[in-house]
C-alpha cells in the first residue's frame, strides 16, 4: 500500500525540506481561490534551490534522482500531499493515493489542473491493471457551467473522462482507466461524458497510446468554469491500482 502524507501549508509559510526520491510524487496546489504556490527542488537539504514551478492552480513534482524539495504557500494556503509510490503495484496492495486536502482552481475561465500524480516508468504492469479514482469536489452552486476532467499525459494529453457539476454544491465521482491491450502502451479511459457518476454514457472509450513502461505518465484532475470568480475544488481523492 503506497503512503500519502498531506501537509496544509498557511498563507506566508514555508514547508521545510523533506526528502524525495524517483518513487515519491510530490502534489502541491492552492488551497484558496487566488493562492500562489511555489515548489523548489535541490541536491542537499541546504540547496541550491532550483524552482520546479510556480503556479496559481495544481501540479506535481517526481524526480528522476534523489533530491529535497520545499513547498511555500506564497498568498494563500497551499495543500501538499507527499505520495510514496514504493510498493503500490505491488498484488493485494492496492493504494496509489489517498488524498484529504483541498486542491482549489483560481480565478480562470481555461481548463486548469486542480491535482497531479506522476507515475513513474516501468511502473504501471504491461498487462491486466486497473486504476480507479474516487473522487469528491466542492463547488459554487449556481446556473455557470462548471466541468471537472480526468487527463492522461498531463494537461494537454488525452481525456480521459468529464463531467459537468453545473448547479452543485458537492459532486462523487467514480473514474475508471485500465491497460487496453497486452503491449505497455494501450490505456483506456471509462467515464461519463454528460453527468457525473457512475453510470452509462454515450461517450466512446478513450484509448491513450503511451509507452508507459519507459516514460512516466501524469494523471491529472482538472476544473474548467464559465466563471473564474466561481470556486470549485477537489476536496477528497482515492486513487487505486488492481
Amino acid at each position: 500500500m503506497a503512503g500519502t502524507t498531506v501537509f496544509n501549508v498557511a498563507a506566508g509559510t514555508q514547508l521545510p525540506p523533506f526528502a524525495i526520491n524517483p518513487l515519491t510524487c510530490v502534489s502541491v496546489g492552492p488551497a484558496v481561490l487566488g493562492g500562489t504556490v511555489l515548489v523548489e527542488t535541490a541536491p542537499t537539504q541546504n540547496g541550491p534551490w532550483s524552482t520546479a514551478f510556480s503556479a496559481t492552480n495544481g501540479g506535481s513534482v517526481r524526480p528522476s534522482v534523489n533530491q529535497w524539495c520545499r513547498v511555500t504557500a506564497t498568498t494563500q494556503a497551499a495543500t501538499v500531499a507527499l505520495t510514496d509510490m514504493g510498493t503500490s503495484n505491488i498484488p493485494s496492495q492496492d493504494q496509489l493515493a489517498s488524498v484529504n486536502g483541498v486542491f482549489a482552481s483560481p480565478n480562470t475561465t481555461s481548463e486548469v489542473v486542480l491535482y497531479s500524480l506522476r507515475v513513474p516508468p516501468n511502473y504501471l504492469p504491461p498487462t491486466n491493471w486497473r486504476m480507479m479514482m474516487i473522487l469528491s469536489f466542492v463547488s459554487t452552486n449556481n446556473a455557470n457551467v462548471k466541468n471537472v476532467s480526468v487527463r492522461a499525459n498531463g494537461l494537454a494529453g488525452s481525456l480521459m473522462a468529464t463531467y459537468v457539476i453545473t448547479s452543485a454544491a458537492t459532486t462523487n465521482i467514480l473514474c475508471n482507466i485500465s491497460s487496453a491491450a497486452s503491449d505497455g502502451v494501450s490505456i483506456n479511459g471509462y467515464g461519463p461524458g454528460v453527468g457525473a457518476g457512475l453510470g452509462l454514457s454515450t461517450t466512446a472509450v478513450v484509448t491513450l497510446s503511451r509507452d508507459y513502461l519507459n516514460n512516466e505518465t501524469e494523471f491529472v484532475i482538472t476544473a474548467t468554469k464559465a466563471t473564474g470568480t466561481d470556486a470549485v475544488s477537489l476536496n477528497s481523492a482515492y486513487i487505486s491500482l488492481q
